[in-house]
């Protein structure tokens, strides 16, 4: 055997790999093929019944759920997860039908296997499914995944609890993310979506932190101030004032008029610049007239963030008893502040505009200018 022999009998060997190849490939092409048509056989007839279940008159709607009933388990495995992602864009009772048909098809618990895989990406895609499915039987799963090791879980897991609405949820919820800030947008969220249920636990959360706060003092805005409360306070005073400030913002969300008197005292008492910021924004979004005391103190305050939240949030309550206040801030040396003043002046009715007008500060020209190039172009 020479060296000729034996290139042959390579080449020969690579050509029947390459073949070998071209066949699996195909193979494998005709069989994806096949099974994407079957699953496209399966799906269509029983997706059209979901879309009449959702969308058509009374009588289509019971005709499409009894077949939807009967649907076998290969016929809800091609549908379940379109099923999932059309149930957020529904409403009222289209939505409520969907979702109890998902739990009849047990959804529910095909969604907590998946909450206790090895895999993060099917742990979220099951928090998400329970989430929409709204069941409040899986409250202490979802609770469970607050402390998973990864952050997406977590994070899905802090969204599901809004979906499932209960008020139970909101204090484990605060001890996450007052540990984690980065969750803080998921939570306000989730405390939107749980709505006026949350505001007792909120207040309450409030108060207690009232009671449990220090004397140190944060003079820093904005993020940089948050960093450096957590540079000055210890750990659990830090976190404690998170929970606090996270209270308040959520407090602001949820239209808890009745909270006003708690969130000004803390907005006067607290000198905590977050916390404070947080508790002149909601007193300005409930709109309370209890609140008016601590927003026209906030506009003396050494911090430029807090100064200007307090004036957007007396524009916010609007009226002429804010137009003595506000005057003055017109010539505040921060613009940032002298021009959130100015727009909260212009939402004061004729008193706010009559100060304006008054008013030889650039802010206040440039806010009269603006309104008066707003009427010419209507």
């Amino acid at each position: 055997m020479d060296l000729g022999f034996f290139a042959l009998v390579a080449g020969v060997l690579l050509a029947l790999l390459c073949v070998g190849l071209v066949l699996a490939l195909v193979a494998v092409r005709l069989g994806t093929g096949r099974a994407e048509r079957r699953r496209a056989e399966l799906r269509t007839p029983v997706w059209r019944l979901v879309l009449t279940m959702t969308t058509g008159e009374d009588d289509e709607v019971d005709e499409a759920l009894a077949g939807l009933e009967r649907a076998s388990r290969s016929e809800v495995a091609v549908v379940e997860a379109d099923a999932f992602g059309l149930l957020p864009k529904l409403r009222g009772a289209s939505q409520e039908r969907l979702r109890q048909l998902l739990r009849h098809w047990g959804s529910a618990a095909r969604a907590e296997a998946l909450v206790g895989s090895w895999s993060a990406v099917r742990r979220c895609r099951g928090l998400y499914r329970l989430g929409m499915l709204a069941d409040p039987a899986s409250l202490p799963l979802v609770l469970d995944r607050l402390g998973d090791r990864d952050f997406a879980v977590r994070r899905v897991a802090v969204q599901a609890l809004g979906s499932l609405g209960d008020a139970s949820a909101v204090r484990p919820a605060l001890d996450l993310v007052a540990g984690e800030p980065v969750l803080r947008r998921d939570l306000l969220a989730a405390l939107s979506r749980i709505g006026a249920a949350s505001a007792p636990v909120l207040e309450q959360e409030l108060v207690e932190a009232l009671a449990g706060v220090g004397g140190a003092s944060v003079t820093g805005a904005g993020p940089t101030a948050e960093a450096g409360a957590s540079d000055e306070l210890r750990p659990e005073e830090a976190r404690a004032r998170r929970r606090a400030q996270l209270s308040a913002e959520g407090l602001g969300l949820v239209d808890a008029v009745g909270a006003a008197p708690v969130l000004a005292r803390a907005a006067l008492e607290v000198d905590d610049v977050p916390l404070q910021t947080a508790c002149l924004d909601a007193l300005g979004r409930l709109g309370s007239p209890a609140g008016s005391t601590a927003l026209e103190a906030g506009l003396g305050h050494p911090v430029a963030e807090v100064r200007r939240t307090a004036a957007q949030a007396l524009g916010l309550l609007g009226g002429p008893r804010a137009v003595p206040a506000l005057t003055p801030v017109l010539e505040d040396p921060a613009v940032e502040v002298a021009r959130a003043a100015a727009q909260a002046l212009g939402r004061s009715g004729p008193a706010g505009a009559a100060a304006l007008e008054e008013s030889t500060a650039p802010v206040a020209r440039e806010t009269v200018a603006l309104a008066a190039l707003g009427t010419a172009l209507r």
